[in-house]
């Protein structure tokens, strides 16, 4: 009962995400943490709970990594508490890999989206005997260079090394965190990484993640390598004009299959912050990284999209009657 108050988790409702108080959370698994190593068999009844609730795992005990936030008078390194879109987000992937059904996330720039799908990643993998995850994308040091915390296995190794060890399934940097390749002692399960035209040729995976698939310089060659990789393939990407695969696909799929991950679902964010940007950014970027608008997304347009959604009845709004000839 009582590591399990608050709805199963240590109990983050009514996180200031805009004013963090990461003490507070350090504090209290700790605290949880103390109780468990008193009497570890609560630890076989959390792991039951965890496979089950991934997501609630990553609440609970994720971390993750931002050097932005030392000029904030923060730590880079902080606990991983997932705002509701992201844990909503894992759920949505998980029910899609249950379901064996693909998925397509649009996403703005900096919404952790990435993060999320390591943490959930890593979860399940520690979770489930003979897991096997697969990341895809278009450069090799996007999916994992040793040094660079933009890479997603730099990402997973963050999260897995700074886990409690009653929780990290006996992974260790050094003997299971090999360069595109990530080993789970405990279960037998893989994360595995990939780059370039044939991501997931002759592989097989549960999940597969294809890290900004609207980007891959060649998508026709990596959708036939990906054909029998998957049952349950996740494309996420912020977009880059309309006549992507990932966008027809967006267009064309059932909207349970496309979860839109939108900054004004990221509580960190304000309208103020939007603002800003727009006085810093190019048009053409800001449609792209971040208002997941596809049709403003490319440059060199004769007319801009703004324009063309602000002519949509304009009579109505200007109270004027259309007379003439229609021409174009």
């Amino acid at each position: 009962r009582v590591v399990f108050a608050n709805r199963g988790g240590l109990g983050v409702e009514g996180f200031d995400f805009q004013k963090p108080d990461y003490a507070a959370v350090y504090q209290r698994r700790l605290r949880i943490l103390g109780k468990l190593r008193a009497d570890p068999s609560l630890i076989h009844v959390m792991r039951a709970y965890y496979k089950a609730n991934p997501w609630q795992f990553v609440e609970d005990w994720g971390t993750t990594y931002d050097p932005r936030n030392i000029e904030r008078g923060l730590p880079a390194t902080i606990p991983f508490i997932p705002f509701p879109k992201q844990t909503e987000l894992m759920q949505w992937i998980v029910a899609h890999w249950q379901g064996s059904r693909d998925g397509l996330v649009p996403k703005s720039r900096d919404t952790g989206a990435s993060w999320v799908a390591i943490a959930l990643s890593c979860t399940l993998c520690l979770f489930y005997e003979g897991m096997a995850i697969g990341f895809g994308s278009r450069k090799e040091e996007y999916v994992d260079r040793l040094d660079s915390p933009k890479s997603l296995f730099y990402k997973a190794r963050v999260f897995l090394q700074n886990l409690p060890r009653e929780f990290r399934g006996g992974w260790t940097r050094e003997k299971h965190g090999a360069f595109m390749r990530l080993t789970f002692p405990d279960t037998g399960s893989v994360m595995t990484g990939e780059a370039g035209d044939n991501i997931g040729r002759g592989d097989r995976a549960a999940l597969y993640f294809v890290d900004e698939s609207a980007h891959l310089e060649r998508p026709q060659l990596a959708e036939e390598a990906l054909s029998a990789t998957t049952n349950c393939r996740i494309d996420m990407s912020s977009v880059k004009g309309s006549s992507t695969p990932f966008s027809v696909k967006r267009r064309s799929w059932s909207p349970d299959d496309v979860f839109e991950f939108h900054w004004r679902d990221d509580p960190r964010k304000t309208e103020a912050w939007y603002e800003n940007l727009k006085l810093t950014k190019d048009p053409t970027v800001i449609a792209q990284e971040y208002d997941i608008d596809e049709n403003a997304s490319v440059s060199g347009v004769v007319i801009p999209s703004d324009w063309v959604q602000a002519a949509i009845d304009a009579h109505v709004k200007l109270g004027i009657e259309p007379s003439g000839k229609r021409q174009g």
